[in-house]
């Protein structure tokens, strides 16, 4: 039977930091583009641009460090229960 962790490197060690910033990144930027610009038009942009620039990055903030700590948790979960 093939165990497959998605949360692993190719020889079984957990996920560095570095790949996990990576794709909390890309994770992030997937969602800032369906989930936070969906909703908002130019003319909303344009009326009222501070409000548009502060809710961005509290978006992106949240969004990244939640994903961030979500693949470093789970990764450190694995290991642990992996025997």
């Amino acid at each position: 039977m093939v165990h497959v962790n998605p949360l692993t490197t190719n020889d079984g060690k957990e996920m560095s930091w570095h790949d996990a910033v990576i794709v909390a990144f890309v994770c992030m930027l997937a969602a800032y583009s369906i989930q936070f610009l969906s909703p908002w038009t130019y003319q909303q942009i344009i009326a009222n641009p501070g409000e548009f620039i502060f809710k961005s990055i509290q978006f992106l903030l949240a969004v990244f460090f939640g994903i961030l700590g979500s693949l470093k948790g789970l990764s450190k979960y694995y290991e642990a229960k992996k025997d």
